[in-house]
């Protein structure tokens, strides 16, 4: 078995996505760019694309298929898999998120996959830290909100709680059961001696444990990890923690892994892309892609 797939790309340092962008666009399915082309904020439109490539690109890695043979459709909820998950006899499952300056992917072969990735700076527009857990108090158990309020300055008190958050929102997306479960359902342990920080020699694989309902699920592993300072992601794996690092790749590279047919390209796309305005707003949203 191959090892997974792990990937992330920079928005800020995607530097030539005015020349990339009509054919990003024309690579990935017609549902998918009018999705995109719903988008109102330049921010979103942009990770929405990188995501669709990720997909795209990561699929083509693992089972040599072309783009024209990759087709992709979503669930009931929201989640993208290959219609052909077959291709090339691997069981591949793949899984994106975006948020930040930061869209990533990973992928296994036989197994269930989620990825989380989050900003872990505070949230602009709120009064207090305490009034933002207030208003997010339903998604934790006590047990874990408990983690989340011992330390004793804002910053690490915010990057736990983006912690717990990747982890439930990397389950939820590798099982697509979706947030109506019940955030309170799924309950994580921390080990302390295990080591979360920002570092290249922190190691992804984590001793966190995962309780649904108060029963231990022994078969899920998680990696954590983070891309930058302010970034975390995790990783929910239905088998056994493969301990992999994110790899960087560019928007240029993933475009050159997927072959352009010119007679598709439409020179439109970019002229909408460039009229919407920026966000430049942190807030909590994960997206399956």
């Amino acid at each position: 078995m191959a090892a997974g797939l792990r990937w992330y790309v920079s928005l800020s340092r995607w530097k030539t996505i005015t020349e990339d962008w009509n054919v990003a666009m024309s690579l990935i399915q017609p549902e998918e760019s009018e999705r995109i082309n719903q988008f109102v904020f330049k921010e979103d439109a942009s990770l929405s694309l990188i995501g669709r490539l990720l997909l795209r690109a990561g699929t083509a890695k693992r089972t040599g298929a072309t783009n024209n043979e990759i087709n992709f459709d979503r669930t009931e909820r929201g989640k993208p898999y290959l219609v052909e998950p077959s291709l090339g006899g691997c069981g591949l499952d793949l899984n994106v998120s975006h948020q930040g300056d930061y869209a990533v992917l990973a992928g296994e072969e036989g197994m269930r996959v989620g990825v989380d990735v989050m900003d872990c700076t505070r949230p602009r527009g709120i009064a207090s830290l305490d009034q933002f857990f207030t208003t997010m108090r339903r998604q934790f158990t006590e047990r874990e909100w408990h983690q989340i309020r011992s330390p004793s300055s804002e910053e690490d008190k915010l990057k736990l709680f983006y912690r717990f958050w990747c982890l439930k929102e990397s389950y939820i997306k590798a099982t697509g059961i979706g947030l109506s479960h019940g955030l309170q359902r799924l309950e994580f342990t921390l080990d302390p001696s295990s080591p979360w920080k920002y570092g290249a020699d922190t190691p992804s694989c984590s001793s966190t444990v995962l309780s649904v309902d108060g029963i231990e699920q022994t078969q899920w592993s998680f990696e954590e990890s983070f891309i930058d300072r302010k970034h975390c992601v995790a990783v929910a794996i239905e088998g056994t923690c493969h301990s992999g690092s994110f790899i960087e790749v560019t928007v240029p590279k993933l475009l050159e892994s997927l072959a352009v047919d010119i007679n598709m390209i439409d020179p439109n796309h970019w002229e909408l892309q460039k009229k919407r305005p920026s966000k430049n707003v942190s807030c909590l949203n994960s997206d399956n892609g």
